[in-house]
């Protein structure tokens, strides 16, 4: 039981915020093993809608004008 919590305390966390076609946005807390399916479905079950296969999440960073 140690060694898990070990474990988990290594596993980095990133706190998103995610914006929707529609302009409304989401908090979400992922870490490092989560899939981008498993994310996709999360913020599905978040916003009530059902999944569809040409969803995406896209990443923007205005840093670097991407």
């Amino acid at each position: 039981m140690a060694m898990e919590k070990i474990k988990e305390a290594n596993i980095q966390k990133l706190f998103l915020k995610v914006f929707t076609i529609d302009g409304s946005a989401k908090s979400l807390l992922v870490d490092e093993k989560m899939l981008c399916s498993y994310v996709t479905r999360l913020l599905a079950d978040k916003n009530h809608v059902q999944m569809d296969p040409k969803w995406g999440i896209v990443e923007h960073l205005p840093d670097l004008y991407m």
